[in-house]
């Protein structure tokens, strides 16, 4: 691999280069129907989330490791013992079990 001078300069231009994407509004049939979802879900569950995350809607999805009513987040395993994501509820746009 060659030296590179400007570490982390040619991600952050393909960053740039990405056109932001506004936030959909949350109908409030949604946002309910998201609400049971997040209700039902249990530890172990291997699902798929579309949220917003970085100025657009990006699709994750693995094994929930967590699910915190109180901090309204979601947490999804990560590989070995690294942190998974964490997911706001306010970005999760739809979610899906996987199987």
């Amino acid at each position: 691999m060659p030296f590179s001078a400007l570490n982390g300069y040619y991600d952050l231009v393909r960053e740039q280069e990405r056109t932001a994407e506004p936030r959909h509004a949350m109908t409030e049939e949604r946002a309910e129907r998201i609400s049971r979802m997040l209700a039902r879900l249990r530890k172990g569950d291997v699902i798929s989330v579309v949220h917003y995350a970085h100025s657009a809607y990006v699709t994750t999805s693995g094994v929930v490791r967590q699910v915190d009513a109180t901090f309204r987040t979601l947490e999804l395993a990560g590989r070995g013992a690294a942190p998974g994501p964490r997911i706001l509820f306010e970005d999760i746009w739809e979610l899906d079990w996987q199987r």
